[in-house]
């Protein structure tokens, strides 16, 4: 099991390199934790983010986009800051 203590490092060594957006991420979990499992939809995009890395690398640029199309609804956050990214922007979105 990993050492507790690590995983808080871990943690906040990646809020550091992310302030701003962590920062709006702390805002949406208080405004929104009534209606909206914040760290939920963080997680599905992130996870989201692998799988199409991952068709990206075996497939290659065609069925990746076919894939980000096919799982837009997946695509529920992205915060881009610092030259790193949380989560996964639509594909409808401006920035891709």
């Amino acid at each position: 099991m990993k050492d507790e203590s690590a995983k808080g490092q871990s943690v906040n060594s990646r809020r550091a390199a992310m302030p701003v957006t962590a920062a709006f991420i702390d805002i949406c979990r208080k405004q929104y934790a009534a209606f909206v499992d914040v760290d939920a939809q963080l997680a599905t995009a992130q996870q989201a983010r692998r799988e199409y890395t991952q068709v990206l690398a075996q497939q290659g640029e065609a069925a990746a986009r076919r894939w980000h199309l096919a799982n837009a609804h997946r695509c529920t956050f992205v915060g881009i800051e610092n030259g790193r990214t949380v989560g996964m922007p639509s594909p409808y979105g401006k920035n891709l």
